[in-house]
C-alpha cells in the first residue's frame, strides 16, 4: 500500500474508532447489511459521499427492543474497517471485564 492510501486508511480507522467509542456509530453486532450501488449518501465512517460507481453498504440498526432504529450507509472499504474496529473494541471490552 502506498503512503497516500496508508494515510487515508489510518484516517478512516481513526474516525471509526472514535465514533464507536463515542456511540456515534453502533458496533457490529450482526445487524442486517445490504449492499447496492451508491446513491450519494454520506458515509457514516469517513463523511464522504458514496457515488454510483462505488458499492454502498446500508446497515439497518435496531433499538434495544428490536424495532428498526435507522439505516447507516458506508463505503465497502469503510464497512470493512468498521467490522475490524468493532472486533478490536469487543476484545478490549472483554479483556477489561476480565481484569475486574
Amino acid at each position: 500500500m502506498d503512503e497516500k492510501h496508508s494515510g487515508q486508511e489510518q484516517r478512516v480507522r481513526s474516525l471509526v474508532h472514535g465514533r464507536l467509542e463515542s456511540g456515534c456509530l453502533p458496533p457490529d453486532t450482526g445487524q442486517r447489511v445490504f449492499g447496492s450501488r451508491g446513491d450519494g449518501a454520506r458515509c457514516a465512517c469517513c463523511d464522504q459521499g458514496i457515488s454510483d460507481s462505488e458499492v454502498q453498504y446500508d446497515l439497518v440498526s435496531s433499538s434495544e427492543d428490536g424495532e428498526p432504529a435507522g439505516t447507516v450507509s458506508m463505503h465497502m472499504h469503510c464497512y470493512q474497517v468498521w467490522v475490524q474496529e468493532s472486533g478490536i473494541r469487543r476484545v478490549r471490552i472483554v479483556a477489561q471485564m476480565g481484569d475486574d
